[in-house]
């Protein structure tokens, strides 16, 4: 939803995201999907130790989006039913829906609904995949669970570099955009171990990492 006063003046665009997570040797191996309400697909590999591995998009039927969105179940953790395959252990199924008239909702899943399943499928097949240009990168998504944040957005911090990236990935409804770099204290230190970090941006919470490719 649009940030009301304390904070950038942002809108929160209307997409669904859909993140399949396998654990093996310790490290997460994430695809994501990112559909937005016009069709436009995005698909990212991505892994949990920052690594930022293949990157596609493709057009898709705008038909497609609500289609899929009244088969995404919630609230959080509800098992859905009608065939779907249930999650084999160290795999996470994340569900975002967001919309520009409320709160993010987000479901995590013991169980890949059936159909959403034949609709992954079939974009694996079609999006054209290809590295991405050397260079760090941010990954950005909303977020609904209480945390103390990492950064604290206010009205004169908005075009600090990195925060003006942040929330401009925000209104753009990406899931993945360049890094600034002001980014570096998040990879140095102490910071370079962690996966993830808290904005607060007015009353609306997002989560963000860094990830690199080579």
């Amino acid at each position: 939803m649009g940030a009301r006063a304390g904070g950038c003046d942002v809108t929160d665009q209307t997409f669904l995201q859909i993140t399949v997570s396998k654990l093996d040797a310790g490290i997460y191996h994430n695809e994501t999907f990112h559909l937005a309400s016009d069709g436009q697909l995005g698909r990212v590999l991505w892994r949990s130790d920052h690594r930022l591995m293949a990157m596609g998009g493709m057009r898709v039927d705008p038909a497609v989006f609500p289609r899929l969105r009244g088969q995404i179940p919630y609230p959080a953790r509800l098992k859905p039913t009608g065939g779907g395959g249930r999650a084999p252990r160290g795999v996470l199924i994340e569900m975002i829906q967001s919309d520009p008239t409320g709160a993010p909702r987000i479901s995590r899943l013991s169980q890949m609904p059936a159909d959403i399943a034949a609709v992954l499928a079939g974009w694996r097949q079609n999006v054209a995949m290809h590295p991405p240009k050397s260079g760090r990168y941010l990954w950005v998504k909303p977020a609904i669970t209480a945390g103390q944040p990492d950064i604290r957005i206010s009205p004169d911090s908005c075009d600090q570099p990195l925060n003006k990236a942040l929330m401009a990935a925000v209104a753009a409804g990406d899931f993945i955009v360049p890094a600034p770099a002001a980014v570096k204290p998040f990879v140095t230190g102490g910071n370079k171990y962690r996966e993830q970090f808290r904005i607060l941006n007015a009353d609306q919470s997002y989560l963000f990492g860094v990830l690199s490719a080579p």
